[in-house]
């Protein structure tokens, strides 16, 4: 597990899940440029669309600002707006995701990141998401 992964640097490359403050996980695979993106919305306080559970080119990324330190969650005057850095994954920030497929394009803006793990190779299909325990995920853009 790791708080900061440029994807510009080459040491990067590699597959991660992040969790965020949602019951949704993302995961970036960024062993080729672009890197993909693969959204797995779970069950309760989380929103869904057309491309979840699909592979997507990744665009575009960009960290926000830390907004949380810790368990606390910042203050608007503690909080630096300038600090945005691009193809960055780090914790206690909200990530926007540009994404482009050939059925559609859009971008998600992640809550905040909790955790980095790199990881091997995806989890079993029924698995991607944080709280799925059942094979009622959509088969559309399955990986094989």
């Amino acid at each position: 597990m790791t708080d900061y992964v440029d994807l510009n640097e080459p040491a990067a490359r590699g597959i991660y899940r992040l969790e965020s403050s949602s019951p949704t996980v993302y995961y970036v695979d960024a062993r080729l440029w672009p890197p993909l993106l693969l959204r797995a919305p779970g069950h309760g306080d989380t929103s869904t669309g057309p491309a979840d559970f699909s592979w997507v080119e990744l665009v575009d990324l960009q960290s926000g600002p830390r907004v949380v330190d810790g368990l606390r969650e910042l203050a608007r005057d503690e909080i630096d707006f300038a600090d945005v850095r691009r193809w960055v994954l780090r914790v206690e920030s909200r990530h926007r995701f540009d994404y482009y497929s050939p059925a559609i394009d859009g971008w998600w803006i992640a809550r905040t990141l909790e955790k980095i793990v790199r990881i091997d190779s995806l989890p079993e299909w029924r698995l991607l998401a944080r709280d799925n325990d059942d094979d009622s995920l959509a088969a559309e853009g399955r990986p094989e």
